[in-house]
């Protein structure tokens, strides 16, 4: 453990310094992310080898040579596609073409490290100024762009090196950060009809219980006219349309994987009894 801590609290410290803001004083703990106590670091030639014989372990070459760059708009995230060399798909060139795509943020640096399979970025704290209605869609932006490159699994976003709640007073950042492509506006999107009762169509509302992606159906709570609850199992139509509503007011298509328990849930039924609409409320 006292390993792990001493390679996490190096490479936030060195985001610190290359982002050109101030000094890591912490060490940060993947376990509850927590400071922890400075450990003594180990100058063995074998920990630092010469810097024109190291192999940078933060290079990253995604299979097909290209970034997927996700940024906001109107209708949730769009996708940028910047073909590159496989050798210039790592971490740092991803979030360097992010960034510079990335109009909404004010001037601000910005550094990326990443330790096994999370990319640390650490900003300045400049990027706190940034207007908050773009505030949710740029950080699962950015966690999108760099969890899209081979071995990144997981972002831990930073400010100044150290942890905050919030990046700029709305978005949870405090724990590393999972992809999340339920707000990726796509190319595809599909009008969602309103139920029509003449052909023996209606609308029920409730909250999922669970989701079988691969038999393609929900269970959910369904709610009664009473406010009360009842349970039971949706199977979608081969052609059913998905739509998130978006804070904006806006809808994003997406797919069943892209549901959740929890999710609160209309859903347009067909006289047959299957679901030929989803409409998930936004959080």
């Amino acid at each position: 453990m006292t390993k792990r801590i001493m390679v996490l609290a190096i490479a936030i410290a060195a985001l610190a310094v290359a982002a050109g803001c101030l000094e890591l004083s912490v060490a940060v703990s993947e376990e509850g992310g927590e400071p922890a106590d400075e450990p003594q670091q180990d100058e063995s030639p074998q920990q630092k080898p010469p810097a024109d014989e190291a192999e940078d372990p933060y290079e990253k070459p995604a299979s097909e040579g290209k970034l997927e760059i996700y940024l906001p708009n109107d209708e949730g995230l769009w996708l940028e596609i910047q073909q590159v060399q496989a050798a210039e798909a790592s971490a740092q060139t991803a979030l360097s073409e992010w960034r510079a795509l990335a109009a909404f943020l004010p001037p601000t640096e910005v550094a990326v490290e990443v330790s096994e399979d999370t990319a640390y970025v650490s900003f300045c704290a400049a990027v706190q100024d940034m207007d908050i209605d773009y505030e949710g869609l740029a950080v699962t932006g950015l966690v999108n762009t760099l969890t899209g490159l081979e071995g990144v699994t997981s972002v831990r976003v930073l400010v100044d090196g150290h942890k905050q709640y919030t990046l700029a007073g709305r978005s949870y950042i405090a724990e590393p950060l999972e992809r999340d492509e339920s707000l990726v506006a796509r190319d595809d999107y599909l009008p969602l009809a309103p139920s029509d009762p003449r052909r023996g169509e209606q609308f029920i509302e409730g909250v999922v219980l669970s989701v079988d992606v691969s038999g393609g159906a929900l269970s959910i709570d369904q709610f009664d006219a009473d406010g009360s609850g009842e349970g039971r199992t949706i199977t979608l139509t081969d052609s059913a349309v998905i739509h998130r509503q978006l804070e904006n007011g806006e809808t994003a298509h997406v797919t069943i994987d892209c549901i959740d328990e929890d999710d609160t849930v209309g859903i347009i039924m067909t006289s047959q009894g299957n679901a030929r609409g989803v409409l998930i409320a936004a959080e």
